[in-house]
């Protein structure tokens, strides 16, 4: 089962906050799910492993910060989105965590935050969302092959990149801001094949790099401080960005749609569970 839940938060009091709340908020979902699921919240701690869940950080109307921090207005809409991707995490937020929130008071680095809705729904916010996988990929299935997706990036997303340990050059890892194809969708499959009911081909990370293309884009770049000194700065892209598949064949067409319309529950690149790569899928223009 997919989910995806907007939670509309209003501080009860003026406050400076952080200008990127990612790892805040990080920290308050675990302790929800422990709370509810002290197994469940372990399964999530499990090093190495693809992670099922996604938290964005704070997103406000607030001006663009100066400084690293922004000022909120006590009673200001602010709005944090989580999402899960395997079912008993998913069955843990609608079932548990969404009744507990409403009207709950949320801790946010050290600001409390009045919870107002709750959206588990496109009716109620347009990026909160349910489904089973089934339902996705019938929807995917129902929909033309694509020759094209786009995919808006809402918050800074990145790809972490380590070169071999036995390279001639170093093994030093970096981050790389740009939405190569092979980044994107192969992150997708492999979080796709941990976690959906029926795994898709490996090949489909080799199609990606040969036969997927980004055609246009409107990207720039941010960076996000952590705030643990210069290791914890990212560089990150955000905006829109197509990718054109070349390729005539429907079910390797269609297998990318489907990685498209994945990418809002799951996220794209790194540190996805601490506000990074925010992804929407754009409707083909008419």
């Amino acid at each position: 089962m997919l989910a995806a839940i907007v939670l509309t938060l209003r501080p009860t009091v003026a406050a400076t906050v952080p200008a990127f709340l990612g790892r805040a908020a990080h920290a308050w979902f675990l302790e929800q799910v422990r709370q509810a699921d002290p197994r469940l919240a372990q399964r999530l701690h499990t090093p190495n492993v693809p992670r099922p869940f996604t938290v964005s950080p704070l997103w406000s109307s607030s001006p663009r910060p100066h400084g690293g921090s922004v000022r909120v207005a006590a009673g200001q809409a602010c709005h944090l989105r989580v999402t899960g991707v395997e079912t008993d995490l998913s069955r843990c937020l609608l079932d548990d965590l969404v009744p507990r929130w409403a009207c709950a008071t949320v801790h946010l680095a050290g600001v409390p935050f009045h919870v107002g809705e709750v959206a588990t729904s496109a009716a109620r916010h347009p990026q909160a969302a349910h489904l089973s996988y089934e339902a996705l990929i019938e929807g995917a299935e129902g929909a033309p092959p694509p020759d094209t997706v786009t995919l808006r990036f809402l918050t800074p997303t990145t790809f972490r990149r380590s070169p071999p340990p036995d390279g001639p050059f170093g093994d030093h890892s970096y981050d790389l801001p740009f939405p190569l194809p092979v980044l994107v969708f192969g992150g997708l499959l492999r979080l796709w094949n941990a976690f959906g009911p029926q795994p898709l081909p490996e090949e489909l990370r080799a199609f990606a790099r040969d036969c997927v293309v980004v055609s246009r884009y409107r990207l720039r770049t941010e960076r996000v401080d952590f705030g643990s000194g210069r290791r914890g700065r990212v560089g990150g892209f955000v905006g829109l960005c197509r990718f054109a598949i070349r390729f005539k064949d429907v079910a390797w067409r269609w297998r990318i749609g489907l990685l498209a319309a994945f990418a809002p529950f799951a996220g794209v690149g790194w540190r996805t569970t601490m506000g990074l790569g925010q992804a929407r899928l754009e409707e083909p223009a008419s």
